[in-house]
């Protein structure tokens, strides 16, 4: 397994001409591709040139649950538990779905009364919280995250029910 040449990314690999991304976290490696048998070589290849140990393929990395259809070639991820954490933290276990978030925004009228300086760093909190999110595992909701965080700097009352509109 080589480094690409043309790649700009350092976890971008190549092994017989086809591409081996390798994700890393600390001391943690996960191998993917498009064919198992070339991550297959791969993996082989890295446990000849370091200390690796198997431990199969994983159901958790960098908190997000993986699941894998080799039928279908689909990887799937998940963030149940951060979801689960967040509205948990946020107040709002017990909420129930919203199919479009985006509406809420539609209808935001403009205040005056900026939230005072506890609620503008909880708002950003969620913000945050939020935009980890959509950037992960939940693309749908990163129309209505990026518009609320266009108003993060001078956070009114009306702007603290819109993230939770969203969560």
């Amino acid at each position: 397994m080589r480094a690409s040449g043309g790649v700009p990314y350092p976890c971008v690999g190549t092994f017989d001409g086809v591409r081996v991304y390798v994700l890393m976290y600390f001391d943690d490696l996960v191998l993917a591709g498009v064919l198992y048998k070339v991550v297959y070589m791969s993996r082989k290849a890295l446990m000849e040139d370091f200390s690796v140990r198997e431990m199969g393929e994983p159901t958790y990395f960098l908190g997000m649950r993986m699941w894998y259809n080799r039928k279908d070639g689909l990887l799937s991820l998940a963030q149940r538990q951060y979801v689960t954490s967040i509205l948990e933290w946020f107040g709002l276990a017990e909420s129930n779905p919203v199919r479009l978030p985006m509406r809420a925004i539609d209808v935001m009228p403009r205040e005056k009364s900026l939230m005072g300086p506890p609620m503008a760093i909880m708002n950003r909190k969620a913000l945050a919280s939020l935009l980890f999110l959509a950037t992960s595992t939940r693309p749908e909701i990163i129309l209505a995250v990026g518009m609320l965080s266009r108003r993060v700097s001078a956070p009114t009352q009306v702007h603290w029910a819109v993230p939770n509109a969203v969560m």
